[in-house]
């Protein structure tokens, strides 16, 4: 996801800059008394990087093209030539939008849902020791649970899910099915424990849709998609504005200014110019924001399904009649998919509070501190830098990257607001087993730290872990660089 966001904004501006002037392990802390050892399924989430696609001329490669400095200086300069040349920003915007293609081109789906470049990844439909490339790599995103896992639970126990994201999430599920049933017989055990990472959430939502939970003891979301995205919801609504307070949020909030620079943003702020900037940006963005969408987005981002999961059921309808609403018959197909999935996102809060009820153990991490992209109708959200906080927390209501609920707010559970006042967790789907983890990486548990430690002792905890279970891992923590993990004072 965070590739996703860097890639179009790398697009967007490139776009607005081409029109010219005129346009080590940690054993976990686990009870004394710790329960039957259960094989671990990891659920990863999405990363290009991960996903190797098939181009159809002999080669395999990543579905989207690397992006480097030198490419963007030569379109912008291409681009700029062109518009001057033929007196056209429009012929300018072409050469953006052909660079973007180029980028993006391989990841598109068609109007089915089905990916156009099939994928050529590695699947694991057996325990982490059956592959050796597995058991000694941490380079994939989620490489550090699995590291984790083998060295806590045993390779034996552990299971990797690695899939083709693009696809509908309904159609992915039925090998997490497998392979949860392949954990079952190679242990003997009558269920297993659920890590899902990122879009990894709508995996497990999925699954658990079509396949019941009977065979699960816990679910444990990491960073986790499960409850949609703000930004996906705004990128297809056609919601690309921005603010000048969230613009200078976003500026302001970077850990890497230092005083002269957090006093210039400051000061530029107080006297108006972001004003300009907003203004600037926006009526620019309106003029190519059609041709944008037409040219890319719409072909290679509207037709994959798991983009369309994570759209919020608010943003549904508003997102097909932008998307599509030329066209909507055309489209039909395509549509009755999203429709589908749709219906997952409104069963989610009961299909989940049904699956506690029934014994399944349910604790969700989430970061924050962190800015989103700062577009769009809730652009600068608080995040972990890829998701919004809120939402990966399963309803909490978190103030602007940048700002704080204020002095005078009152959470419904005053336990459930944060030291900072930045969030309040009263709201959520489970207040007492959701956790909030001040500048908490993007799926973090790197092997050895502590906020490995934590993700283990959930998992080995006889029964539903609590934000009251352990005073070492209250509902609020900070942690830094290396992962170290403490009280949020």
């Amino acid at each position: 996801m965070k590739r996703f966001i860097s890639i179009l904004l790398a697009i967007v501006m490139a776009a607005l800059c081409a029109v010219p002037s005129f346009a080590g392990y940690a054993p976990a802390k686990t009870q004394e008394a710790q329960r039957e050892k259960l094989p671990l399924v990891i659920i990863r989430g999405m990363d290009a990087d991960d996903l190797i696609v098939d181009y159809g001329n002999g080669k395999t490669g990543p579905p989207v093209m690397p992006v480097n400095t030198s490419d963007i200086v030569k379109t912008l300069f291409k681009a700029a030539g062109t518009s001057l040349i033929r007196l056209s920003a429009d012929k300018g915007l072409d050469v953006v939008t052909g660079y973007a293609k180029k980028i993006l081109g391989s990841m598109a789906c068609d109007k089915t849902g089905t990916p156009i470049c099939k994928a050529a990844i590695p699947t694991y439909p057996l325990a982490v020791s059956n592959y050796g490339n597995l058991l000694n790599s941490t380079d994939y995103s989620e490489g550090q649970i699995v590291k984790s896992s083998i060295d806590h639970f045993g390779a034996d126990y552990t299971y990797y899910f690695a899939y083709d994201w693009r696809l509908n999430p309904f159609d992915n599920c039925g090998r997490i099915a497998a392979l949860v049933d392949q954990a079952l017989s190679d242990t003997g055990c009558s269920k297993v424990n659920l890590v899902c990472a990122s879009l990894g959430g709508i995996q497990t939502l999925a699954y658990l849709t079509k396949y019941g939970y009977e065979k699960l003891n816990k679910i444990v979301f990491v960073s986790s998609a499960f409850c949609g995205s703000y930004f996906a919801t705004d990128l297809f609504n056609g919601n690309l504005s921005t603010s000048p307070e969230v613009l200078y949020n976003a500026l302001a909030g970077d850990p890497g200014n230092d005083e002269a620079a957090a006093f210039m943003l400051k000061a530029l702020y107080k006297t108006g110019a972001f004003n300009g900037v907003s203004w600037f940006a926006d009526s620019i963005l309106n003029r190519l924001k059609a041709k944008i969408y037409n040219d890319v987005l719409i072909e290679e981002m509207g037709y994959i399904p798991a983009y369309w999961a994570l759209v919020l059921p608010e943003g549904y309808d508003g997102a097909i009649d932008y998307m599509f609403g030329d066209d909507l018959a055309g489209n039909a197909e395509f549509i009755a998919l999203t429709a589908e999935l749709q219906k997952l996102a409104a069963g989610r809060d009961a299909l989940l509070l049904k699956a506690a009820a029934a014994g399944v153990g349910i604790s969700v991490i989430a970061g924050y501190n962190s800015g989103s992209v700062p577009v769009g109708k809730w652009g600068g959200s608080n995040g972990d830098g890829t998701l919004e906080t809120a939402l990966m927390a399963g309803g909490a209501k978190a103030a602007k990257f940048g700002k704080t609920l204020g002095d005078n707010y009152t959470a419904a559970d005053p336990a459930c607001l944060s030291p900072d006042r930045i969030v309040d967790t009263s709201g959520c789907l489970f207040p007492a087993s959701t956790w909030l983890i001040k500048d908490g990486p993007h799926v973090g548990c790197r092997a050895g730290s502590e906020y490995s430690g934590f993700l283990l002792w959930l998992l080995d905890f006889d029964g539903q872990p609590t934000v009251a279970s352990n005073p070492e891992y209250p509902r609020f923590m900070q942690t830094n660089d290396n992962q170290d993990l403490s009280p949020l004072q």
